[in-house]
């Protein structure tokens, strides 16, 4: 995903939540923008999202679905190695 979403004008983080909602996996984001604008970024980050092929190849399978994009109002820095994760609250229901 920061392929995709660092190409993003703006973008200075993101973290990503992966629930499940209405009996589908759903992928939500939330986007630290800094000073940057924030008009239309929601649809720029589904955008991104949707030319990751796997990405979309799940949310056309009906597999996945694209929850809401929302602002960070806070950065979530990484050091050193620490790199981005997923974060997967689906139950084992």
């Amino acid at each position: 995903m920061d392929g995709a979403l660092f190409r993003v004008p703006g973008i200075v983080n993101y973290t990503a939540e992966l629930s499940r909602r209405n009996g589908r996996d759903c992928l939500s984001v939330k986007v630290y923008t800094g000073e940057a604008s924030w008009a239309g970024m929601a649809s720029k980050v589904k955008w991104a999202l949707m030319r990751i092929p796997s990405l979309r190849k799940t949310v056309e399978e009906e597999r996945l679905s694209l929850g809401p994009v929302t602002r960070s109002e806070s950065d979530c820095p990484t050091k050193g190695t620490v790199k981005r994760v997923l974060l997967d609250t689906r139950s084992d229901d």
